[in-house]
């Protein structure tokens, strides 16, 4: 009967093996010290055919061997290998940042301010206090703000659908919006950046059609204005203390010499 290689548990299908050596932690973490370490010490790869691993096993004294293996086994490489773990989000390298430390001479008589003006955030906020709205506006209240910071954070448009049509949402919440239709029509009252537009382009390919002709296909091209954008940026309040609009000399050396 196959069975464990590395705690030598029994399972009737080789199926089972994979799925046991893949989700028991101490089982997994040696075979992939096994698969990383096969070359140096020379033992059998878990994609090795059964007859090598019988002929390996035999010589040790140990009929125990963690390394021992059924015959009735298939000797598909791909077959013996359990799947590696997959991690179900996506992850990211940290990679040190190469720069180094600079420091800024910022120029004393460069720039005049003209005049001063209000951000669109700071326009909307005064807008909504003209009409007597409240701050969480268009929600009812600081509790559904969050509530809807969370749905849109947290779940797909289906699973809010699902979510706000849960009878328990709409008996005892009882949030504002009943659907995910009126969810997203308040949300999109909310301010926004600088807005999407779409172009379809024209892309010629390096394969040919059945006349020799060279093959086209249009592609979506999704952009926006990247002067609304700084806009964007500038007029976003988070920033406020971290402009600068004078110029400046950069140095890597507090002394200014380099």
């Amino acid at each position: 009967m196959p069975h464990c290689m590395f705690c030598t548990k029994e399972m009737p299908t080789l199926g089972g093996i994979k799925k046991h050596i893949a989700g028991r932690a101490d089982c997994r973490r040696q075979w992939e010290l096994l698969v990383e370490n096969q070359n140096d010490i020379g033992v059998p790869s878990l994609g090795t055919s059964n007859q090598t691993i019988a002929t390996n096993t035999n010589t040790n004294t140990n009929t125990n061997s963690p390394h021992c293996c059924s015959r009735s086994e298939s000797s598909n490489p791909d077959a013996d290998n359990p799947a590696a773990p997959k991690h179900r989000r996506v992850t990211i390298e940290e990679v040190e940042d190469e720069d180094h430390m600079r420091y800024f001479e910022q120029s004393v008589d460069a720039g005049q301010t003209l005049c001063e003006g209000q951000t669109s955030f700071e326009r909307f906020h005064q807008y909504k206090e003209g009409v007597g709205d409240d701050k969480w506006a268009p929600f009812y209240d600081v509790e559904e703000w969050g509530l809807t910071e969370w749905l849109v954070k947290s779940l797909s448009q289906t699973r809010t659908d699902e979510f706000l049509k849960l009878p328990i949402t709409q008996n005892q919440t009882k949030p504002s919006f009943h659907n995910n239709r009126s969810f997203l029509q308040k949300v999109d009252e909310l301010p926004h950046g600088a807005a999407w537009s779409c172009k379809k382009v024209n892309v010629q390919g390096n394969k040919t059609d059945e006349k020799g002709q060279m093959l086209h296909e249009d592609i979506e091209l999704w952009m926006r204005d990247p002067v609304e954008c700084i806009k964007d940026l500038i007029g976003n309040s988070l920033f406020r203390d971290h402009m600068v609009y004078t110029p400046a000399r950069a140095y890597k050396d507090p002394a200014g010499l380099h």
